[in-house]
């Protein structure tokens, strides 16, 4: 267990660093500077700016100087999207709105997936079937973009039954009360759906392929030969046997979660980490892109190990079979 732990350290470590530093120097390949569309900014302003921020370092330098300032909590301050505001303040502000829509999505995306995945491995090759996976093989080859706003037009313009922009009320809380939850559960209707649809084909036949290799196990077709219903065979053993699949499902589709959300947040108007990453981007604000892209590289690898120690939870036999070896 110890050992395994230990691998899946190393593991995460080295993929935050190649993240982080393609990232960084994507970054300081951008052209321009906050101050690009104002001219009449000082030179000695922007030579300060690049200063504070190490950018007149070589690349290599210049990274390992930035690791060092955030591991040390200093991610500097924003000098577009919220002028001197403090970047981590800005993150801790915009976390909470991308971990709810992040829940929302993953336990959307994993209940219809299971449920239809059941339906779909009582009876492969038939209409449900067929029907069912056709229609996510076409969600899948649409962008996220362009179903977030086939949504807002159907249900928000056309019906008028959601609203279309922004998170509700929900922004006071603390403050508010139950009330404000109530009123602003429409606004979270739309966004959780687009960011499930994203990962929903994907999890919809991995689910299936994996019931479908439990069904044809022995034990199932000992317990079909002793008159066992189907549904308690497939909807109790058989999911039962297909779950460490399922959780390796969730160490892959966690970072494409987080990435997904920086288009939704946008195209709905959520004041997310995603939201802000991209506005930042646009204002040239690389303190800001800087530690938010750090934010979300961290969450990434906390998924994926998360998922890892759940891998070995949910299948005590293979811990034991690392502890021996």
């Amino acid at each position: 267990m110890i050992v395994s732990l230990a691998r899946r350290a190393l593991l995460g470590a080295l993929t935050f660093v190649l993240t982080t530093a393609v990232l960084y120097s994507a970054i300081r390949m951008l052209p321009g500077t906050p101050w690009a569309d104002d001219p009449t900014t000082p030179r000695s302003r922007v030579e300060a700016w690049a200063a504070q921020h190490h950018l007149d370092r070589g690349l290599a330098t210049g990274y390992l100087l930035w690791v060092r300032d955030t591991a040390r909590g200093e991610m500097g301050t924003s000098y577009t999207v919220a002028a001197g505001a403090d970047v981590s303040t800005l993150i801790r502000g915009a976390a909470p709105t991308s971990i709810l829509l992040g829940a929302l999505g993953l336990g959307l995306a994993l209940s219809v997936a299971v449920g239809t995945g059941l339906a779909s491995a009582r009876r492969p090759g038939g209409m449900w079937d067929r029907a069912w996976s056709g229609l996510l093989y076409l969600l899948s080859a649409a962008p996220s973009f362009w179903i977030a706003i086939g949504l807002q037009d159907f249900f928000a313009l056309r019906l008028g039954l959601l609203p279309s922009f922004g998170s509700g009320p929900i922004d006071a809380l603390p403050r508010g009360a139950m009330a404000s939850i109530a009123t602003s559960i429409p606004y979270w209707i739309l966004p959780p759906l687009c960011l499930a649809l994203g990962s929903l084909a994907f999890l919809f036949r991995f689910t299936r392929a994996s019931l479908l290799d439990s069904v044809a196990s022995t034990f199932v077709r000992a317990g079909r030969a002793r008159g066992l219903p189907a549904r308690n065979l497939i909807g109790r053993h058989a999911l039962a046997d297909a779950r460490i699949h399922l959780v390796t499902w969730l160490g892959l589709v966690v970072p494409s979660l987080i990435g997904g959300s920086i288009i939704i947040e946008s195209v709905f108007g959520l004041p997310g980490l995603g939201r802000l990453f991209f506005h930042a981007v646009d204002a040239r604000d690389y303190p800001v892109v800087m530690g938010v892209g750090f934010t979300m590289t961290v969450a990434s690898v906390a998924g994926s190990t998360c998922a890892d120690l759940l891998y070995q939870i949910v299948e005590p036999r293979l811990r034991a079979r690392r502890e021996t070896a």
